[in-house]
């Protein structure tokens, strides 16, 4: 994301020690995006990322989309789900590949993650 003019006001300590853990992401997935990748492999990668930041990650992804092929790894569907094919996998094993509407109907493992997650989310807003 650009930055603009005098919005840095600390120095910045050697391999970035001073960063929060989502400046450290940012700066990740922004380093990794510069190189023009065929295939961007994100692991867990908006873990650490607020609500706003992550819309416009999603977003900017989504505008590109046809430049890489994007590999994503959560355990939060939140995250996921604007990618176009699923695999759920579970101790080691693919469980369920396919579109999002097909996994969240035939996945038990991904109903319960969407039911616990659903209901932590109500929790929070109270």
């Amino acid at each position: 994301y650009p930055m603009n003019q005098g919005q840095i006001q600390n120095e910045v300590k050697k391999m970035g020690l001073n960063f929060s853990g989502g400046q450290r992401q940012r700066l990740n997935i922004a380093r990794a995006l510069t190189k023009k990748p065929s295939i961007l492999l994100l692991d867990d990668a908006l873990s650490s990322l607020d609500n706003q930041t992550i819309l416009n990650l999603k977003n900017n992804l989504l505008k590109h989309k046809d430049s890489w092929i994007l590999m994503m790894s959560s355990s939060k569907l939140s995250h996921i789900d604007f990618v176009d094919e699923w695999i759920v996998i579970s101790q080691n094993e693919i469980e369920t590949v396919g579109k999002k509407d097909e996994v969240l109907k035939t996945s038990s493992l991904v109903q319960k993650l969407s039911i616990t997650q659903h209901e932590l989310e109500e929790v929070s807003h109270v």
